[in-house]
């Protein structure tokens, strides 16, 4: 299953976009989370916490479905990704 995070709010064009990103690796910093996606082929990171603001998350493709940031840690744990 393939998971993607979507910028909202103030974080729209944050990024340089306001579209789905693939969510390539997620590693774990303690305190935080570092989320690795890719814009225009270009390596870029997101930096959240466990309640991440301002962005939504989905799975599967097409016809994305909303899904929390917990499944999204849990799916990519389990090698899903």
């Amino acid at each position: 299953m393939n998971y993607y995070v979507k910028a909202i709010g103030k974080n729209i064009f944050a990024g340089g976009t306001d579209k789905w990103l693939k969510i390539r690796k997620i590693w774990n910093m303690g305190s935080s989370y570092e989320i690795e996606v890719r814009v225009r082929n270009k390596k870029m990171f997101i930096i959240t916490d466990n309640k991440p603001e301002n962005i939504k998350f989905a799975k599967g493709w097409p016809g994305l479905m909303p899904t929390s940031f917990n499944s999204v840690l849990k799916g990519i744990n389990n090698g899903s990704n």
